[in-house]
């Protein structure tokens, strides 16, 4: 169990940070080294440059949870010097891992989770030097404290990204619509234009039945030369197709464009 704390202290920092879907945890991050042998971080995170990062969390604390429990002051300092030299080893055979160098796009440093605050207080205080150590060998160390700090920042990053990306194709789509609406708007106006010219053809039409054809049929029907049927009398259609009004496309101070005021 406490092997494992630190990877589940590590997998609930990236809950808390909203991080998770920009995660991968052990097997999803394995890497083989220049060497051949496999690597596997606890955590990569991807950045939103497509950079990533690797995180190690296999710090081990047995000697301080065994001066919590030790009976005597002089004992639990002995375990609290070799926890503090545990924490430096750890740094050194983070370092000699180089995991920069078998990810690409990874800045040069790897960071250390230790799973609690007062675990890098107990070690700095045994160890002064120990940031510093750790920083001259492009490793970072960090408690759940400040590695929520540093996953949230990223977040942030991540959901600036996603904001532009969206921006732009709903900028892609706008254009889209309005090239589509302008294919629609113009054969719209072809069709009335159309319908328009068929209404005038067909009043034409009627006023020819009317004033020429009608009054010969009614001679033959004067003379009873007529058939069972009823002669039916068409009507002029009234009134103009109504046409697409700019107005109601852009607001009465904005000027219609030139390819609408061109279809009027």
């Amino acid at each position: 169990m406490r092997g494992r704390y630190g990877e589940i202290q590590l997998q609930r920092v990236v809950e808390l940070a909203g991080m998770k879907s920009y995660c991968d945890f052990s097997a999803q991050a394995s890497v083989r080294g220049a060497d051949g042998g496999l690597k596997r971080p606890d955590l990569v995170v991807r950045l939103p440059n497509d950079r990533v990062v690797a995180i190690d969390a296999k710090t081990s604390f047995d000697s301080y949870m065994a001066a919590l429990d030790a009976p005597a002051a002089e004992e639990r300092e002995r375990h609290l010097d070799r926890y503090a030299m545990h924490v430096v080893e750890q740094v050194k055979r983070l370092a000699d891992k180089r995991y920069w160098s078998d990810f690409d796009e990874s800045p040069e440093f790897v960071v250390l989770f230790i799973p609690g605050d007062q675990l890098v207080d107990a070690a700095l205080e045994r160890r002064p030097d120990l940031i510093e150590l750790a920083a001259q060998k492009n490793v970072v160390l960090a408690s759940p404290a400040t590695l929520i700090g540093l996953l949230r920042a990223v977040h942030i990053g991540w959901r600036e990204k996603n904001l532009s990306e969206s921006a732009e194709e709903l900028f892609q789509l706008g254009k889209e619509l309005h090239e589509r609406a302008g294919v629609v708007l113009e054969k719209a106006t072809r069709v009335g234009e159309s319908l328009e010219t068929a209404r005038k053809s067909y009043n034409q039409f009627v006023g020819s039945v009317q004033g020429r054809l009608l009054p010969t049929l009614r001679k033959f029907e004067e003379r009873d030369a007529r058939s069972t049927r009823d002669l039916l009398v068409p009507r002029p259609l009234e009134g103009e197709t109504r046409r697409l009004d700019a107005g109601l496309l852009f607001d009465d101070a904005e000027e219609p464009p030139e390819p609408l005021r061109r279809a009027e």
